[in-house]
């Protein structure tokens, strides 16, 4: 009897999950995992502006209650509130560190990208032409952002103001793709004599969450978008990409 067979007998209760196959497929490819960070990222952002908003507790309220219980269990409930918001706070940031790091060798997925482009270019000359033009801005746009990056962890020697100056570059060029994601979307559907399907909406519905926050991260002082917005917009984004993610991985 094989090593295996013995084996067996010790987990009876372990069986093949199609849905943790899929996951995991998910979790072992560098661009599908990006998807999930997504969803965390803004996600966590989302429960920090929402449910786990600190609440400011002023002495005036023991004053005012003339209640020390009631103080001491709202004191509390603050306390555990804050805490939490700190944990999300961090596990936001963090989920936003590693999809920058998954993004370092980003130009091997341009080349591979500009390949199909050269070998199987589209059919439309203005999809091809914006295929192209996307191509280029965000080939540069990757060691940009890796230089940023890379000097914000003090591996690169860019000063501060320098990494501030890359992040704005990036965050414009993001806005150029989106525009022209936003044209070459409109073409393909007129093509199509306006027939599309589910893809080519959740396709605008994350360009156009996308889009206020990039425009805001590409000015300095922002276009008025609150943090809850930021997280609302991201969050949508996240539940998008996920969805499409988890029914498109076979198994």
């Amino acid at each position: 009897m094989s090593t295996s067979k013995h084996l067996l007998p010790a987990f009876p209760y372990i069986q093949q999950n199609g849905d943790v196959d899929r996951l995991h497929a998910i979790l072992s490819n560098t661009s599908s995992l990006d998807k999930i960070l997504i969803l965390i990222q803004y996600g966590s952002k989302l429960m920090n502006a929402t449910v786990f908003k600190p609440q400011t507790l002023s002495t005036s309220t023991a004053v005012l209650t003339h209640d020390t219980s009631l103080f001491l269990q709202k004191f509390i409930i603050s306390v555990k509130e804050s805490a939490i918001h700190v944990k999300l706070d961090n596990l936001s940031a963090k989920m936003g560190d590693i999809r920058v790091f998954l993004r370092l060798w980003g130009l091997l997925g341009m080349y591979k990208h500009g390949v199909r482009l050269s070998q199987d270019p589209p059919r439309d000359p203005i999809v091809r032409m914006i295929s192209k033009v996307q191509w280029v801005i965000d080939t540069i746009y990757c060691p940009l952002e890796a230089t940023a990056y890379l000097s914000s962890h003090k591996i690169l020697g860019a000063k501060p103001l320098t990494q501030a100056k890359l992040h704005l570059l990036c965050c414009r060029i993001f806005v150029v793709h989106i525009i022209f994601e936003a044209v070459k979307m409109f073409r393909i559907r007129q093509l199509s004599n306006g027939v599309v399907d589910k893809a080519w909406w959740d396709g605008l519905i994350s360009n156009v969450a996308y889009l206020p926050m990039a425009l805001h991260w590409s000015n300095v002082g922002g276009i008025g978008l609150s943090e809850s917005m930021v997280a609302v917009l991201g969050t949508i984004v996240g539940c998008i990409e996920v969805n499409k993610l988890w029914h498109k991985t076979t198994l």
